[in-house]
């Protein structure tokens, strides 16, 4: 009788993928956890890391003995941040530690801010025209020049008011002057559906804008004067930086976008161009023949290495997610593609 031939198993090959995984997985998680490890940097005289950041510097264009820095705003404005393996860096937190930077640097005579933004909400937008009027007010013979690269609209255009220049690529959309409060009232589909709204409030005012009963006339009308309180701060802010009467501004400000041109003609921009003639009315402004530009970087670790191909698009759902739950007031225009 044959002895009969030991069964060999079959699925070897993905008991072996399952334990490479599982390798994998372990030594992700092991350098995610050494690269966010708390850690701080603080100079001898006991700075603030974010109120003096620290980065390195490249040399990015030119080659004068003036010094500038060249930053970028690319996005949505918002203070919102993800957090977890899938966060992102949020750009306004970024641009602001590097305006701190620059500021904090003797050296640097100027800002060239390259904006490209839709707008976002209205109080991101203001921390970053504070920051750089801070930079702008910090010496008399200190310059901001921003360049639009594709837009600065409401909230955008709002940061860029501090610029003793803006130029605006041949392309770029401008405008969208206003302020915008939105919400959504599902009150008719949850009568429909058999959902009531159970609320226990303090005040009558507390639930404003609960999308599961009906709108309240008074309540419209409170949220309508805080919005028009709003756009007339946004208006003078315009009218100051721009020099132009606040009348002929409340006539743009009626949430219109405007091309290169129209926003030339407009007087809410100082020329037409691109990047080069950015960096020429830098020169001019500091009368200096050549200027030496700097950008400020960031050190990556391994963990934004692991999440970079998750981050961008996590992190923009839950914000789409948050804008669409919590109503805020907002500066910013529709994104247009062509």
């Amino acid at each position: 009788m044959q002895t009969p031939s030991p069964v060999r198993c079959r699925h070897w090959p993905y008991w072996l993928v399952i334990v490479l995984l599982s390798l994998a997985c372990a030594v992700s998680s092991a350098l995610l956890l050494a690269s966010s490890s708390p850690s701080s940097i603080v100079s001898a005289e006991g700075e603030g890391a974010d109120e003096f950041p620290v980065f390195s510097e490249t040399h990015s264009w030119g080659a004068g003995a003036t010094k500038a820095a060249r930053i970028s705003f690319s996005g949505v404005m918002t203070d919102a941040v993800g957090t977890g393996f899938f966060a992102a860096a949020n750009p306004l937190h970024g641009a602001i530690r590097r305006i701190r930077a620059a500021a904090a640097d003797g050296d640097v005579r100027a800002i060239l801010l390259e904006m490209d933004s839709p707008g976002g909400e209205l109080t991101a937008a203001d921390e970053l025209y504070h920051e750089l009027a801070k930079f702008r007010e910090s010496d008399p013979k200190r310059k901001v020049v921003v360049f639009v690269r594709g837009m600065a609209a409401s909230g955008g255009y709002y940061a860029s008011l501090p610029a003793d220049r803006i130029v605006a690529a041949p392309t770029s959309i401008l405008g969208s002057i206003g302020v915008i409060l939105q919400s959504w009232n599902a009150k008719p589909l949850a009568d429909k559906l058999g959902v009531s709204d159970v609320t226990i409030k303090s005040g009558r005012h507390k639930d404003m804008l609960n999308p599961l009963r009906e709108e309240d006339p008074e309540e419209r009308a409170l949220l309508q004067a805080q919005i028009d309180r709003m756009l007339s701060r946004f208006v003078k802010l315009i009218a100051s930086a721009r020099g132009l009467p606040e009348a002929k501004v409340r006539e743009l400000a009626d949430g219109r976008v405007f091309d290169a041109e129209e926003a030339l003609a407009a007087k809410l921009v100082d020329s037409i161009g691109y990047f080069e003639d950015a960096v020429k009315e830098v020169e001019g402004l500091l009368g200096a023949g050549d200027v030496f530009f700097v950008t400020y970087e960031t050190a990556i670790g391994w963990g934004d290495l692991l999440s970079a191909p998750f981050s961008s698009a996590a992190a923009q759902a839950v914000r789409s997610l948050s804008a669409a739950a919590v109503p805020r007031f907002v500066a910013r225009a529709p994104l247009a593609a062509p």
